[in-house]
């Protein structure tokens, strides 16, 4: 399946899933059953989850449309006129939506069916539930042709692309502390660079994925990387991570950064070390013992007290401070993932 493209096996699954919706139609000689053609050719994806997704969203918009526009309908019915401006409206509003929100879309495409239908014979109930069941049954269509031919699953895609976004975090973090104990050039603003730039990018199209693998388990209780915790503990990372590379710039040579760099170190490392393991787990399917670099409070009030002796202020103290808090939030959510994949609670 690896040296067959995507759109060749996308174009397989719509063709099947249409051939047999018109197929079934005929057979059972179902009134409108082009609706269900119709659901089944713009409701598939490549995946899917995400065609789940988008079924989900087709069916209870377009319900939701017909519905309301349903109770519209009676009071514009009698004039051709209004019934046709209702439905131009419902023409331009399904266009102007179309491309930001699909949802929406769809819930227009519910009024402009309604007064379509109105002028060219009238709307009744009988054809909102025609449109509920065939659009329904073109979910349900398209849904089993997306899971059994060619299956792409966003479940894998998601665990096949969390060990790159795992190696740009662990690559940014590196170069942060550096900037932050000044091992790097002081010009260089890592904020503004566009690798973070790519890597939060990324890290949207993986939350993306996430949600549409959670779709594919609506039955089953997520666990590892699948599971809410995970994304939850992940996000919390990425955002403490987003508060060290603005702290970074802020470090000058006098806030004696440099009494706490060995702690500094040690965080970053104990940071290291776990993503190097979560990275390992998602390839080879082991995940190996780390230490967890707990910080003596006795060491860290010492090098406060040495810091203040030597004219620290109580500003360069406080960007310390936050960066030693976040790099200790980032080691713990990394412990936490660590901790409940053994315990088998993720």
């Amino acid at each position: 399946m690896k040296t067959i493209s995507p759109a060749f096996q996308m174009g397989v699954r719509v063709a099947v899933g249409v051939a047999f919706t018109v197929i079934l139609g005929l057979y059972l000689r179902v009134r409108y059953d082009y609706w269900a053609t119709m659901t089944v050719f713009l409701v598939m994806c490549p995946s899917w989850g995400a065609t789940i997704q988008k079924g989900f969203r087709r069916l209870g918009m377009t319900v939701l449309g017909c519905f309301i526009a349903g109770i519209i309908y009676p009071h514009v019915n009698d004039s051709k006129i209004v019934l046709f401006i209702c439905f131009i409206i419902s023409v331009f509003l399904v266009i102007y939506v179309l491309k930001t929100s699909y949802i929406w879309g769809m819930f227009y495409g519910g009024f402009m069916l309604v007064f379509m239908y109105g002028l060219l014979g009238g709307w009744t109930y009988s054809l909102l539930y025609s449109r509920i069941a065939a659009t329904a049954a073109g979910c349900v269509i398209a849904i089993l042709v997306s899971r059994f031919i060619f299956p792409a699953s966003s479940a894998f895609k998601f665990s096949r692309e969390l060990p790159a976004i795992l190696k740009k975090l662990n690559s940014i973090l590196e170069k942060t502390v550096q900037n932050i104990l000044k091992n790097e050039d002081e010009e260089q603003h890592l904020f503004y660079n566009d690798e973070i730039s790519d890597l939060f990018n990324d890290y949207s199209s993986l939350k993306g994925e996430h949600i549409l693998a959670s779709y594919e388990s609506l039955l089953i209780r997520r666990k590892g990387i699948l599971s809410k915790r995970f994304i939850s503990l992940l996000d919390i990372f990425t955002r403490n991570l987003l508060h060290l590379i603005r702290l970074a710039p802020e470090i000058e040579k006098n806030n004696y950064s440099h009494f706490f760099n060995e702690t500094i170190v040690l965080l970053s490392n104990g940071i290291d070390e776990k993503l190097k393991s979560l990275i390992v787990f998602l390839k080879d399917n082991k995940l190996e013992d780390t230490p967890k670099y707990e910080l003596n409070a006795e060491k860290l009030s010492l090098l406060y007290r040495n810091a203040k002796n030597a004219g620290a202020s109580d500003d360069d103290l406080l960007v310390v401070t936050a960066v030693i808090y976040y790099l200790r939030r980032m080691n713990e959510n990394l412990r936490q993932v660590i901790e409940l994949h053994s315990d088998n609670k993720i």
